[in-house]
């Protein structure tokens, strides 16, 4: 992951964003002590939902992937 260029999409997304709520949501991000924030207290119950599903689906991904190559290279392990 190229750290820089995900940082200047995001600026490039946020600087066209007409969304009131969530240049809100990110103001209330910037005000939070990253070292003593709630993350979850922030984040509403279905963003926080959506974001365990995403962690889920990519867990199970990546066990199926280690699957197939397993199964690939079972002959040689």
């Amino acid at each position: 992951m190229n750290i820089q260029k995900e940082k200047l999409e995001l600026i490039s997304w946020i600087a066209e964003s007409k969304d009131k709520s969530l240049i809100q949501h990110l103001q209330k991000l910037r005000s939070m002590d990253a070292k003593s924030a709630d993350w979850d207290a922030v984040l509403q119950a279905d963003q926080l939902e959506n974001i365990y599903q995403k962690l889920m689906l990519i867990e199970e991904d990546s066990k199926a992937r280690k699957d197939i190559a397993d199964k690939l290279y079972e002959g040689y392990l």
